[in-house]
């Protein structure tokens, strides 16, 4: 009769681990009697026990099985302890109604409850409050400018950069638009990519390109 119970749910319903001996049990149902047993060698020490004081202890732990499980899966699963339970309660309140940390940290109002009160209904003043607040919190959050997460500020080519625009940007030339001194960094920066044949070329290309054309002179005249 009941052959599959396991010996764990067993020593759950009868033991209990004494603080500060290794190895060794007491029975909560008898008044201080301690065993010694090695659990990982068995339950054998344990059982002998149960078989000699308490003849009905396999419907005892039959019921103590079914009390604490609903469902065949209960076995493996880990039910959470009362702290976890009430802790996740203070938690679920404080984020819930938008409160404080400073909330939970008052003796006397964790003194007066275990366990989080139905909250309160808001005013209508308290609901527009909250709202133009929550509001005004994701406006300061978002930001105008652009995300410079991915620039290395520390590395030491940024710095190198950051130096020779300090040079070139200096006192004399503090109205230098951004667009020449963007050009300047660059060219700078990618020397081997140009020569100074190419730029006296681009030169005289460009004074070229801006020179007037004699052929539209003869034909205003």
């Amino acid at each position: 009769m009941y052959s599959d119970i396991k010996p764990k749910d067993m020593y759950k319903c009868f033991f209990a681990p004494v603080e500060g001996l290794a190895h060794t049990h007491t029975c909560n149902s008898c008044q201080g009697k301690t065993f010694k047993q090695i659990l990982a060698n068995g339950y054998a020490n344990l059982k002998d026990h149960l078989d000699r004081a308490h003849e009905d202890w396999k419907d005892t732990v039959k019921r103590f099985v079914d009390s604490n499980a609903s469902g065949p899966m209960d076995s493996f699963i880990i039910q959470p302890s009362q702290t976890a339970k009430n802790m996740h309660s203070w938690i679920s309140w404080v984020i819930d109604d938008n409160l404080p940390f400073s909330f939970v940290e008052s003796r006397g109002r964790r003194g007066r409850c275990s366990a989080p009160a139905p909250a309160p209904e808001l005013s209508y003043a308290q609901a527009a409050l909250n709202s133009h607040r929550d509001a005004k919190r994701a406006r300061l959050s978002t930001s105008k400018y652009r995300n410079t997460e991915h620039v290395a500020s520390t590395s030491n080519i940024v710095e190198r950069a950051n130096s020779s625009a300090k040079l070139i940007l200096s006192d004399l030339r503090k109205s230098m638009k951004p667009e020449t001194l963007h050009m300047i960094m660059f060219l700078k920066h990618n020397r081997s990519l140009w020569s100074n044949a190419r730029v006296l070329q681009a030169a005289i290309d460009s004074a070229g390109a801006e020179a007037p054309d004699s052929s539209d002179e003869d034909e205003i005249d």
